[in-house]
């Protein structure tokens, strides 16, 4: 082989070697641009495990690796904010989220949870940041861990009951569903001291003492702290924190006797703690019906005495200085004790109940009950509870009386007569109704009896009048019948509402239509009209002053108006809206390697059709039909099925399945790099050829030269 054609192979070797590396060159450079962003950060569930879902975007056509930290930027404490940090990957053209959790089945587990402030309950911040290639983005999203996992019970109750240095308070910490908690931390702190109480027990039970956690107990304010770090359900316990008062305790044991009378002698007994005296205690003994007759001691024992010359309620109040609470007690003083006859309404022919009662409203037992009255005259003795039943029978007067040695004798008098009830039929009569208006008894048995009528009565037969109302006014009626007590009513009778709408009747709306509504009554001037969807029991309201209202009807399924006017009876109408139809036809193009799409209504080309096509690859490609009602898909990368989609407000949307089976190539990509290493070879082929022709005419010369210097 001569050497010219080895140079021309080593040549052409080096030249298609140079083509593929700057090819290739060219690809790699234009993939490395790498593009990442945070489109979201956003909390799964609720406080617990600090689920958090990442999701970042990759533009670009090649994996990236980046960086990623999270933080609770709510921690006080900067180098204490970091509860995440590594290294993750991102496939190429890829939208991708990242789960980070602190238990559990998640993407990656938090490297630093204690960091967070899981058990602060309030709000938290947690700040997203990457960095890949010099670049970063920085995503950041609140959330309120208001966690109200404790459920307290407090006897006595700290908030409203007084506790004193010396009582025992029992916390009982529970869930929210009432299951006991146990090992919670209770402690108490006055001021800077903080003494443990201790861990609630099986039960979710603790209890404590003021003086036996501090050695010199005072009264004032002290703080009550529960912990419970365990996870319930998807939170964390929040740590419950509460101030409340402890003072020294003055009660009042006992006021002898329990219901004094006026004059009589009232013995008082005071009890207190170890941590209170009697000494300079203020007794008020206050009439709460006139202060003049109120009383002020200052005791200095234990026991004191008193009598009140009138009688009335009296508040008895316990006071000293403010690190004391209040004591009280109520007595009521009354000359002789009063009976009272308490009975509801009284119902012929049934067992009825009469109660006796105090001036305090206690029941009173072994009283004499007397009832006189039409052909009955008995008595009863009244049982424990204070009770006599007596059964009437006849309608008319009556006299009850209550008698017992000691107490004041009652006496009340009272009528029984049976109750009317009068109906109308229809229930709501309008103007012009022929009207049955109906007597009724409590057994709603027909009574017959008179109806008056604006002071003109009408007898009924069979216990019913027809009438007709003409005037719009208020009626009085009135239903009187023997042994029945007079019943009343007033009605104003309904005027005549009539409504129509745009339809005839079992016309079906098409979505996107207007309804319009014609209202028409005499005097009408305000109307609610409510046009209720019986499909979904959604309901629009609408108030109109006019006769006509136009709605435009956006969404199918089956009506129903209801219009209501002051004065007017409802009147109703339905009505049925069916949504708009369309048609798609979607083809595989083969030879172009494109989907045909093509979307028609009522057999013309359906115009702005929003089409989206997913390929097999979960892509996603949208389009808007043209003025004749067709879209092109032009995006198509491989075999499979492709699923087209077509929607339009008012219009049932449709759907179709395109099967590609040809595999296509992109000739888009492919024909651009050919025509460069054409012409590449192009210029190396004229370059040889060239080279080529120069050499020849050297070799020419010389051989002239050599054959001129022979002949010579």
């Amino acid at each position: 082989m001569s050497k010219s054609k080895i140079f021309q192979g080593k040549f052409l070797t080096l030249g298609l070697t140079a083509i593929i590396a700057i090819s290739v060159l060219f690809i790699s450079m234009s993939e490395v641009s790498a593009s990442l962003n945070i489109k979201s950060i956003n909390f799964i569930g609720s406080n617990s495990d600090l689920r958090i879902n990442i999701t970042i975007e990759n533009t670009n056509t090649v994996s990236v690796p980046f960086n990623i930290t999270l933080k609770d930027t709510s921690n006080d404490n900067e180098d204490n904010q970091v509860i995440y940090s590594g290294s993750i990957s991102i496939d190429a053209n890829r939208t991708q989220s990242y789960i980070f959790g602190i238990s559990g089945s998640y993407d990656y587990y938090l490297s630093n949870p204690s960091y967070w402030e899981n058990y602060r309950c309030g709000e938290h911040s947690i700040e997203a940041k990457i960095n890949y290639g010099g670049s970063t983005d920085t995503e950041s999203n609140e959330i309120n861990l208001d966690a109200d996992a404790f459920s307290l019970t407090f006897s006595p109750d700290i908030e409203t009951g007084k506790v004193s240095l010396k009582d025992r308070v029992y916390v009982t910490v529970k869930d929210i569903d009432g299951k006991a908690i146990s090992s919670a931390s209770v402690k108490i702190s006055d001021g800077d001291v903080t003494k443990t109480v201790g861990t609630t027990n099986s039960v979710g039970q603790v209890s404590f003492r003021i003086s036996e956690l501090f050695s010199s107990p005072s009264t004032g304010t002290y703080t009550l702290n529960i912990f419970k770090h365990d996870k319930f359900r998807d939170h964390y316990y929040c740590n419950y924190e509460k101030d409340f008062q402890a003072k020294k305790k003055l009660n009042i044991s006992s006021i002898s006797p329990a219901n004094p009378k006026v004059n009589e002698r009232i013995t008082l007994t005071v009890a207190a703690d170890d941590y209170a005296d009697y000494s300079g205690v203020y007794l008020s003994v206050e009439d709460t019906g006139n202060p003049s007759n109120s009383h002020y001691i200052t005791l200095n024992d234990q026991t004191s005495y008193f009598t009140l010359a009138n009688p009335g309620t009296y508040k008895i109040r316990l006071s000293k200085s403010s690190e004391y609470w209040e004591a009280e007690r109520t007595i009521v003083i009354e000359e002789n004790p009063e009976l009272n006859i308490s009975f509801g309404d009284i119902a012929l022919g049934k067992e009825n109940e009469f109660v006796v009662l105090d001036a305090n409203n206690a029941r009173v037992s072994g009283v004499k009950v007397t009832l006189n009255g039409e052909n009955l005259n008995t008595y009863k003795t009244s049982d424990y509870n204070g009770v006599v039943k007596f059964t009437i029978t006849n309608p008319g007067s009556y006299e009850i009386t209550a008698e017992k040695i000691g107490y004041q004798t009652e006496q009340k008098t009272f009528t029984v007569l049976k109750k009317l009830k009068i109906a109308f039929e229809p229930e709501n009569p309008k103007i012009y109704d022929k009207v049955k208006i109906k007597l009724f008894d409590e057994s709603d048995s027909p009574v017959d009896g008179t109806i008056t009528i604006d002071n003109i009565p009408y007898s009924t037969q069979a216990g019913y009048i027809t009438y007709n109302f003409t005037k719009f006014v208020s009626y009085k009626i009135v239903g009187k019948s023997q042994n029945f007590a007079d019943f009343e009513v007033n009605l104003k009778p309904l005027k005549i509402l009539s409504l129509n709408i745009n339809k005839a009747e079992n016309e079906e709306f098409s979505v996107g239509e207007n309804l319009d509504i014609t209202l028409e009554g005499e005097g009408l001037s305000t109307t609610k009209i409510e046009i209720k969807n019986l499909d979904t029991n959604k309901t629009t309201s609408a108030t109109t002053s006019t006769k006509n209202y136009t709605l435009p009807l956006l969404s199918p399924g089956n009506y129903e108006i209801t219009a209501t006017g002051y004065g007017f009876g409802d009147v109703r109408k339905t009505f049925s809206v069916r949504h708009l139809t369309m048609e798609i036809n979607a083809k595989y193009d083969n030879k172009n390697n494109k989907i045909l799409i093509s979307v028609i209504s009522d057999g013309k080309g359906l115009e702005n059709a929003t089409i989206s096509v997913k390929t097999p690859k979960n892509l996603f490609g949208q389009y808007v039909t043209d003025a004749d009602g067709e879209a092109v898909f032009d995006a198509v990368c491989g075999e499979g099925n492709y699923t087209v989609n077509v929607e339009k407000i008012h219009y049932e949307t449709r759907q179709q399945i395109v099967e590609v089976k040809k595999q296509i190539f992109d000739f888009g990509v492919i024909l651009p790099v050919a025509i460069i290493i054409i012409v590449l070879l192009v210029f190396a082929l004229i370059y040889l050829i060239l080279k080529k022709k120069r050499a020849n005419k050297v070799n020419n010369k010389k051989v002239n030269e050599i054959h001129e210097s022979k002949l010579e």
